[in-house]
């Protein structure tokens, strides 16, 4: 075989390999530039958003009733020996199991001995010896 038989093979076998090549690339184009063809019911309905979801009913808040206030009984607790008078009635009235929790009081107000309460404690003393009662 000579240079020019072989030139030429090649030369028909590259114009085959270029017309499949062109044919190739055609085919794809048309493939991708064809416009996709919807139905006409499909293409002509109107596009509707999708409904918001809709939260579940929250319960009304309660109405805000304001229990009647009732006046702080006054004190009658004005100096040492009314305090000493009122807290030993209390403790006989109340007996000694639930009179002994008016040393309770007393702690919470940071009083160790009735006799250290000053007459700023009277009305927490007077007020804690009375909710003791009530119970």
């Amino acid at each position: 075989m000579s240079i020019e038989n072989n030139l030429a093979s090649i030369a028909a076998s590259l114009a085959v390999i270029a017309e499949a090549l062109k044919t190739h690339i055609t085919n794809d184009t048309r493939q991708a530039a064809a416009p996709v063809a919807v139905p006409a019911h499909v293409a002509d309905a109107p596009v509707v958003a999708a409904p918001a979801p809709v939260a579940a009913p929250q319960p009304a808040p309660a109405p805000v009733v304001e229990a009647p206030v009732q006046a702080a009984p006054a004190c009658p607790i004005t100096d040492q020996p009314s305090l000493v008078a009122y807290v030993m009635s209390s403790y006989k009235e109340m007996g000694p199991v639930k009179g002994n929790q008016i040393q309770g009081v007393l702690a919470a107000l940071g009083i160790a001995n009735i006799n250290e309460a000053t007459t700023a404690h009277y009305p927490a003393i007077y007020a804690g010896v009375e909710a003791l009662k009530a119970q």
